[in-house]
């Protein structure tokens, strides 16, 4: 019996022993921070706020002194009597990220798209690391680069609106949107709108001014039609008449309803 207990014993400790090790060999490894490393290609709102920062001061020619701040001090000595006199100092209007590619754990290369009046749009590529602390800095002067290629792509194969639904279908688009663009509540759309289906209200001082053409997708379905509208939008504030085309997904019930907006965020 002694010995039943001793074996008994020894294998419940070799058990132990080895589970044990097995937790720990499949135990992750911390990063040398002590920080969990972030998915490859997520960006945190400071580090877009941080590259958007050092491309306009980069851009407005500030040099040195306005970057001082926002680079690792290792190149602060390269800064130091490089900037160069301009006839006259850039405008950063907008800027916006356009790229961005994780380097490591701690460190990125964010692009950052700038529009400057009369220069169009300037892509400046900005190095960004984290330190210990959670701090940011450029560990890299930034760099201006290459926007995206222009891209080549089909349109969709539409056709003007035919069928016998088409007269019906017709005033109903003209009479949705003129209301949608008008900036109608959505009590006022609900007449157009299949029940259930959300559709927004625009902010007023927009209006309708015309409608040069509706056209629609080859029917896949006798109830549901992708119709495309073509109009003009005119903004009562500056005057302007923008170009636009609507695809509108409607659907057959007892009559036609408009059920979605391409590009609408409900």
């Amino acid at each position: 019996m002694r010995a039943g207990g001793r074996v008994v014993l020894w294998t419940f400790l070799l058990l132990v022993i080895v589970r044990g090790l097995g937790d720990i060999v499949a135990a992750p490894a911390p990063s040398p921070t002590g920080e969990s490393v972030p998915e490859r290609g997520l960006l945190a709102e400071d580090e877009r706020a941080f590259a958007v920062e050092v491309a306009r001061v980069y851009l407005t020619g500030q040099g040195a002194r306005g970057l001082d701040a926002l680079v690792a001090p290792e190149l602060r000595e390269q800064l130091e009597g490089r900037s160069s006199r301009r006839r006259a100092r850039p405008v950063v209007v907008d800027a916006t990220v356009a790229a961005s590619e994780q380097i490591s754990a701690q460190r990125s290369v964010i692009t950052i798209a700038c529009l400057l009046p009369g220069a169009g749009v300037r892509y400046v590529a900005v190095p960004v690391g984290r330190d210990s602390e959670g701090g940011l800095a450029a560990y890299d002067l930034p760099s201006l680069v290459a926007g995206p290629p222009p891209g080549h792509v089909e349109v969709d194969a539409i056709a003007p609106l035919t069928g016998s639904d088409a007269a019906e279908i017709d005033r109903l688009v003209r009479r949705f949107l003129a209301a949608y663009i008008a900036g109608a509540p959505g009590e006022d759309l609900a007449f157009f709108v299949s029940p259930g289906a959300k559709v927004g209200s625009l902010a007023p001082g927009l209006e309708l001014v015309r409608v040069d053409a509706v056209d629609a997708l080859p029917a896949e379905e006798p109830s549901r039609r992708s119709v495309f509208v073509a109009v003009g939008v005119r903004d009562s504030a500056s005057g302007a008449v923008y170009p636009a085309r609507y695809r509108l997904e409607l659907v057959q019930r007892e009559r036609w309803y408009v059920e979605s907006i391409r590009g609408e965020v409900a």
